[in-house]
């Protein structure tokens, strides 16, 4: 074993640090090192081999993820675009990429990011059916990965019920996603993602 000592200025501390959410300085530099130096070591003696720079970035970004940041957090367009300031274009290839590649990591993550988003218009779903209007549609914003998993169970309910209506796209911008789905819908998807949850 071998230390290796690196002398960083206080603005590449302190940019380091706001990168990562302001956590402690000297920890945050000396994860980061670490990770630097294992890149080039995996270059050098031949481990890492890439054909493009796209398939170089999303190597070191999911390193990133794996050894710096929340185990909870999914890749996100925000965090590559704002934090890291990756190109607008790369940062969503990229988010959309890991997030495909390890979304059985996140799903967790997802259904519980999802129960919530559905509980938060639980309420107006009540009212819409005790008036009779079920089948009106409610607007639901929630994250990319949580909208993947409301499809699955979705296609998933339409397969016992056919007469069970899914979400319709709205559109999204980064990783928000906004989707219509009647209200009746909602009361369903809350139970069955309230069963996927406790069952994760």
């Amino acid at each position: 074993m071998v230390q290796v000592t690196i002398e960083l200025g206080e603005d590449e501390v302190a940019a380091l640090a706001r990168t990562f959410d302001n956590g402690d300085p000297a920890e945050v530099a000396t994860s980061f090192a670490g990770l630097a130096v294992r890149e080039y070591l995996d270059w050098i003696n031949g481990r890492a081999r890439y054909r493009t720079l796209t398939e170089e970035h999303l190597a070191r970004v999911e390193r990133i993820y794996e050894a710096m940041l929340p185990k909870a957090e999914a890749p996100s367009f925000n965090r590559l675009y704002n934090s890291f300031n990756m190109p607008h274009g790369q940062a969503a290839y990229v988010a959309r990429a890991l997030g495909d590649k390890t979304l059985r990591h996140w799903r967790g993550q997802a259904l519980r990011d999802l129960l919530a988003d559905l509980e938060r218009v639980r309420g107006q779903a009540m009212q819409r059916q005790e008036a009779g209007d079920g089948d009106k549609g409610l607007n639901v914003r929630t994250t990319r990965m949580a909208s993947i998993e409301l499809n699955r169970l979705c296609d998933a309910e339409f397969k016992i019920d056919r007469n069970f209506i899914g979400p319709t796209a709205k559109g999204g911008v980064g990783d928000q996603r906004l989707v219509e789905l009647p209200a009746d819908s909602v009361m369903v998807m809350i139970d069955r993602v309230g069963q996927e949850v406790a069952n994760a």
